[in-house]
């Protein structure tokens, strides 16, 4: 097995060949040659390194071959989308965009009960109310931080236009405009949130998602096409992310290597607190997606406009809940 962090060339690399790791159009020989599996990681964060932490330690079942690619949310969306990976690991709303676009694609599971990002804010803003007339840093219209800002202002009964969306193109950028003051407010991931609340002066946090919102904020979509030809490998690959969550809890020093891997954080204090914020912000145990989960995606959909974002969509986006339960008893 072999995970490599992605880059600009990688991404023309794996989008020409199709991701040729995916396997062969050969048979495979005998019975007990091991199933090929590739997967996409939508963004190098912490919340995603249980999947680095398999494939460092050889922690999924001998039947499966996981080939893993990861890093950029353009590319991951594409791949997910055209069929050319078996599993994909994301933050809601993306399974449901992509699965409402027409791809055979749903959610297998999660480590999380929220989404792990604050909201926050400066310039004389101190609650999400503060935010009329003011100006949201997103990174751009439609992904999961734009979408989860605008769901938590409609919440505090502001309106899409009761304050100016400005788009600054990555997250760093993001993070940039806030720390600079050219936005009011920004929803980003908590490791970078508390960084800029800790050096900007007069920032607060204004909302925190992880206790205040069900949302998937880490998840595997499963192509369900796949699916419907290899069960058992599905319920490896559960089994390995679940091998991951074990071996993080009870070695840290190791899975700080593999959290370094994935990231490039390098400086001990900062890879010490992604760590502590990967096991203070994930269960112990892989979990479905819940109803609750699903029903706060849709809400957060219909919020932006979509019409077709029901709970009975939602429903359909989530396989059966025993493939998990399976895993879980290996």
């Amino acid at each position: 097995m072999s995970l490599k962090k992605f880059t600009a060339a990688g991404a023309a690399l794996v989008l020409s060949m199709g991701l040729a790791a995916c396997g062969s159009d050969d048979p495979a020989e005998g019975d007990s040659a091991p199933t090929p599996i590739s997967v996409y990681y939508t963004s190098p964060l912490a919340g995603y390194s249980l999947i680095q932490v398999a494939d460092d330690h050889d922690l999924f079942p001998d039947d499966i071959d996981v080939s893993v690619e990861g890093g950029d949310s353009t590319v991951g969306v594409t791949l997910a989308s055209s069929g050319r990976v078996q599993m994909y690991l994301n933050t809601a709303p993306m399974t449901e965009n992509i699965a409402h676009g027409g791809a055979a694609l749903a959610w297998a599971g999660t480590w999380t009960e929220g989404m792990n990002t604050l909201f926050i804010g400066r310039n004389g803003v101190e609650s999400l109310e503060d935010m009329k007339g003011r100006s949201l840093g997103i990174v751009q219209p439609g992904l999961t931080l734009s979408v989860i800002a605008n769901d938590a202002l409609i919440d505090a009964g502001l309106s899409l236009d009761d304050y100016q969306s400005v788009s600054l193109g990555t997250v760093p950028a993001l993070a940039g405009a806030f720390a600079a003051g050219t936005v009011d407010g920004a929803v980003l991931d908590r490791i970078t949130a508390e960084r800029l609340l800790s050096e900007v002066d007069g920032s607060v946090e204004l909302f925190d998602y992880y206790d205040g919102t069900p949302f998937v904020g880490a998840g595997v979509s499963v192509n369900t096409d796949w699916l419907e030809e290899n069960p058992d490998a599905a319920v490896s690959f559960l089994a390995g992310l679940q091998a991951a969550l074990d071996f993080m809890a009870e070695n840290p020093e190791e899975t700080k290597e593999s959290i370094s891997a994935m990231t490039g954080i390098t400086e001990p204090g900062a890879l010490d607190a992604a760590y502590q914020d990967f096991m203070d912000h994930s269960t112990d145990t892989l979990m479905p997606v819940s109803e609750e989960q699903m029903q706060a995606s849709m809400r957060m959909l219909r919020n932006e406009g979509n019409d077709w974002a029901t709970d009975d969509f939602g429903a359909s986006v989530v396989i059966d809940p025993t493939y998990v339960e399976q895993a879980l008893e290996r």
